[in-house]
């Protein structure tokens, strides 16, 4: 008996999808795309009846023409498992790319769903020591600067007469000849060739002095 059912009903089944095949039991034609629209890159639908068109996301069917609101969408293949999709008071912008939503976080928060907080590093500068020595003063600068112009001045003062160019007066010399008193006289400017006692210079010709 109960094989006898289990027959019948496998008979049905197959009597049922033969109806079907045939278009007796719902249609079994695609749907037209010659008067079918599909906006924003859409595709038309020519395998089954519904939808229409085969949208690209973010846009949904029935024409493509409008975008999902992922804004309030969840996304489990995504990690979005509930509502809103901003965490912690964030504002959410509907965009056109993948994850077709943008969180603007506020102060404090980050990552693409504001679910993060922000780690700041605060920097701290050691302390200048009471012991750095300070620079140089304005009176220790006007003596070094005094110091380095007299020094200057000194070394051109060699080299300009080292070169000659500021004449230096001939020293004079000693008379050769001497006095009684064993005296050597200094001429000014050696014109005298002969001396006497207590060195007076001699512009006579006459002869040195008998001893």
């Amino acid at each position: 008996m109960q094989a006898a059912s289990g027959i019948i009903a496998n008979l049905a089944l197959i009597g049922l999808c033969l109806l079907a095949f045939n278009g007796i039991i719902g249609p079994t034609e695609a749907a037209d795309c010659s008067t079918v629209t599909c906006d924003n890159g859409g595709t038309c639908n020519n395998f089954t009846v519904s939808p229409p068109c085969l949208c690209p996301l973010p846009y949904i069917a029935p024409n493509c023409s409008t975008a999902a609101d992922y804004c309030f969408t969840l996304q489990p293949d995504k990690g979005i498992n509930a509502l809103p999709v901003c965490q912690n008071n964030g504002t959410c912008t509907l965009t056109y790319t993948d994850p077709y939503f943008n969180c603007s976080c506020p102060d404090g928060f980050t990552d693409v769903r504001c679910n993060a907080t922000v780690t700041t590093t605060v920097t701290t500068t050691a302390p200048v020591s009471a012991t750095t020595e300070p620079g140089l003063t304005d009176g220790e600068i006007v003596v070094i600067v005094i110091c380095i112009t007299i020094a200057v001045a000194g070394f051109l003062i060699v080299i300009l007469i080292f070169c000659k160019v500021i004449p230096v007066p001939e020293s004079c010399t000693l008379c050769v000849d001497s006095c009684r008193s064993s005296c050597n006289c200094q001429c000014e400017c050696c014109q005298c060739e002969y001396c006497q006692c207590e060195c007076e210079c001699l512009r006579s010709e006459v002869g040195p002095a008998e001893s």
